[in-house]
């Protein structure tokens, strides 16, 4: 789900960014927040999206090194974000399901085998 959707960001000589944020619950009970990166062309993909929509999100890992004034690595590691897609949520927030609907279906499935 979409938390947040910052402003395009033009960074230097006509790059630029737009990061957001969503939460990933792959264990309710555990949620993750991942901040991704949509860049160039791609900013204005987000657009059409606001907060709280259920998304899915194709991106790729990119890892970056830098040297520093001081000559040391440093090391960058962003999510950036190539497509985009608004999700139909069949089942609420797992914390608000409802779980006597689900043995009412499991009871009444009346298979003819």
């Amino acid at each position: 789900m979409i938390l947040e959707i910052g402003k395009t960001v033009e960074i230097k000589d006509g790059f630029k960014k737009r990061e957001f944020i969503v939460r990933y619950s792959e264990k309710p009970e555990y949620p993750e927040y991942l901040k991704l990166e949509a860049v160039q062309d791609k900013c204005d993909m987000l657009d059409k999206f606001m907060a709280g929509q259920v998304v899915t999100v194709h991106f790729n890992l990119r890892g970056r090194c830098w040297i520093n004034p001081q000559g040391e690595n440093v090391y960058f590691n962003t999510l950036q974000v190539w497509r985009l897609e608004e999700r139909t949520q069949l089942i609420q927030d797992p914390e608000t399901i409802d779980t006597s609907q689900l043995d009412e279906l499991n009871e009444s499935d009346d298979l003819p085998f």
